[in-house]
């Protein structure tokens, strides 16, 4: 029950690569999604991967994203094992939560946003702003 409910939610916003790089304590981040099926393009730049990976959905997709909470943890006991990142964030004053599972925690963070964002309300008018495009 949790994994369907909470776990890597893919849809309707996926997130199929991206690619961050660290400057002057800043990171630059640019990730290729899918949206409803049609592709695009967010880049943002933040104080970390996280915090750039919202700025650019806040300013792409015109939104009021917050991060409320953050946790991750490993789910092993060496570094080969997959991570796990738990995200609470604040939608249009609605705190909705998801979690995210990759053997990477960059990837485990960012597929938890997403999987926040497609379990909140948020994403069904997402999805009908972008077939309206």
């Amino acid at each position: 029950m949790f994994q369907q409910t909470y776990v890597n939610q893919q849809q309707p916003l996926t997130l199929l690569s991206y690619q961050l790089k660290r400057q002057d304590h800043q990171d630059q981040m640019t990730a290729n999604m899918t949206i409803g099926g049609i592709s695009t393009v967010i880049s943002g730049q933040g104080q970390g991967a996280l915090d750039a990976l919202i700025i650019g959905l806040n300013k792409q997709l015109a939104t009021n994203i917050f991060l409320v909470d953050y946790n991750e943890h490993t789910l092993g006991c060496n570094e080969q094992a997959n991570a796990v990142a738990y995200i609470q964030l604040n939608i249009g004053g609605q705190r909705v939560c998801g979690v995210g599972i990759s053997n990477d925690i960059v990837e485990a963070s960012f597929y938890g946003v997403l999987s926040t964002l497609n379990r909140a309300d948020f994403a069904g008018q997402l999805l009908a702003q972008v077939e309206s495009a």
